[in-house]
Order: C-alpha cells, then sequence, then structure tokens
C-alpha cells in the first residue's frame, strides 16, 4: 500500500515538474530561441543589403567613370576625323608662327619640321592634325584601359555596347588616319568615315539611354 502511495505521490511530482516546466521555462527558451533566429537573420539581411549597395555604389562609379572618359574620346575623334577649324598662318611672321605653335602645345620636333618646311602653312596645318591624332588616340587609349580593368563591375549588356563601340572609335580613327597619309581625296574612305561617325553616335546615344536606365537617373 505504501508503495502505491509513494508512486502516486511520485508520478504526481513529475507530472507538476513537466507542467512547470511546460508553463514557466519551455516558453522562455522559445522566446530566447526566437529572438536569437530574429536576431540572425536581421543581421544577414543587413549584411546582404550592405553588400549590394556597396555593389551598386561601385557599379555607379565605374560607369560613371567609365562614360566620362568615352565621352572625351569620342569627342576627341570627332575632332581628328572631321575636317574643322585650323589656324590662319599665312600671314604670321616667324616670331607669330613660333607662339602659335607654343600656343597650341607643338613638340620640338613639330616646330622644326613647321620652320624648316619650304610650305610652313602647309606643314603647320599636317602636323597639326597629327596633334589632334595623337590627343584623339590617346584618349581611346584611356577609355580601352579604363573598360578592360572594370568591365567585371558593369551590366554584360552595357559591357557589350562599349567594347563594340571602343573598337568601332579605333577604325574610325586608323581610316582617318589612313586617309590622310594617302595627301589625295579618296571619297569612298571619306564616306566610310562619315558613315562610321554617325553610326558611333547612334551607339552612343543608346548606350546613354541603357547607363540611365540601368543607374536609375532617368525619374520613369
Amino acid at each position: 500500500m505504501w508503495d502505491v502511495i509513494v508512486q502516486v505521490i511520485g508520478s504526481s511530482a513529475l507530472s507538476v515538474f513537466f507542467i512547470y516546466v511546460l508553463n514557466t521555462i519551455f516558453p522562455k527558451w522559445l522566446d530566447y530561441r526566437w529572438a536569437r533566429a530574429l536576431e540572425q537573420a536581421k543581421s544577414e539581411l543587413e549584411s546582404a543589403a550592405d553588400r549590394i549597395f556597396k555593389v551598386h555604389a561601385k557599379e555607379f562609379d565605374v560607369l560613371s567613370d567609365l562614360w566620362a572618359k568615352a565621352n572625351y574620346a569620342y569627342g576627341a575623334l570627332q575632332i581628328a576625323v572631321r575636317p574643322g577649324y585650323r589656324d590662319d598662318i599665312s600671314n604670321h611672321n616667324e616670331d607669330e608662327l613660333r607662339q602659335a605653335m607654343e600656343f597650341r602645345k607643338f613638340s620640338k620636333l613639330a616646330v622644326k619640321n613647321v620652320m624648316n618646311a619650304p610650305n610652313k602653312s602647309k606643314r603647320y596645318t599636317l602636323e597639326f592634325k597629327i596633334i589632334d591624332f595623337e590627343r584623339a588616340e590617346q584618349k581611346i587609349n584611356d577609355f580601352s584601359n579604363e573598360f578592360f580593368v572594370q568591365e567585371l563591375f558593369i551590366p554584360i549588356e552595357v559591357v557589350e555596347k562599349l567594347d563594340a563601340m571602343r573598337v568601332e572609335m579605333r577604325s574610325v580613327l586608323n581610316k582617318a588616319k589612313t586617309l590622310e597619309q594617302l595627301q589625295v581625296k579618296n571619297p569612298q574612305l571619306s564616306n566610310e568615315i562619315s558613315s562610321e561617325l554617325k553610326a558611333l553616335f547612334a551607339q552612343f546615344e543608346s548606350i546613354k539611354s541603357i547607363i540611365r536606365k540601368h543607374l536609375r537617373i532617368d525619374s520613369d
């Protein structure tokens, strides 16, 4: 009989203990685990958001710098290949001619070539053209170098279009150099250069639109 009573009391005590655990300790443990899970999830979300923000910030900086270099290259190319304003030095004396070349940043070799030329005006124009070509080539190189360094940070659709534009710029410049070296009129080559420049302008506008939308510069 006593054994039965002990068993009943023991069973009742164990039940009470389990009820106590379920009503007090277990809820607290659940709250603790839930709070830990929430804190971890919050930390992971913040970390992911921070990474996304940094990626977009890097992308914005890269695209901005690269687009600026593309513009400089395109502008220098237009100046180099299109017939435009050249200084009229036909009435310059020697001092005025040297001042004009210094202002235009002619190299020492270019100055020597002009001063020793039988037709100084023609040689001046040629050296001026060479400077334009060199400047365009340098700007295209700057654009190309920046492109190769940063292309991993650029959306693939922009990469493909910028690469095509870079190749087209160099093609136009090389054809313009060839035309200049021929020293004679070549309507076919001139038309090719003109057509490619128009195509480059269309590419420029297309890429600009893509970049603006990608960086959400446009209000829409």
